[in-house]
């Protein structure tokens, strides 16, 4: 957004209103990037696991 159409927002809406509107976009910004940060974590701790259980396989084994 430029700066004029911020000043219209305010202008048009008021404020109070204006600032509700941004930081409801801002919200859920911050949910969608927090989203995608959880998303990649879970699939590395996935990964990590599978590697673990395979590693404690190979010692119970006693293949090292």
């Amino acid at each position: 957004m430029t700066i004029q159409e911020i000043s219209t927002l305010v202008t048009t809406i008021g404020l109070p209103s204006a600032l509700c509107i941004f930081f409801v976009w801002q919200n859920h910004k911050n949910e969608t990037y927090y989203q995608n940060m959880l998303d990649k974590m879970r699939k590395t701790i996935d990964n990590n696991t599978k590697a673990i259980m395979e590693l404690a396989n190979l010692i119970k084994r006693g293949d090292t």
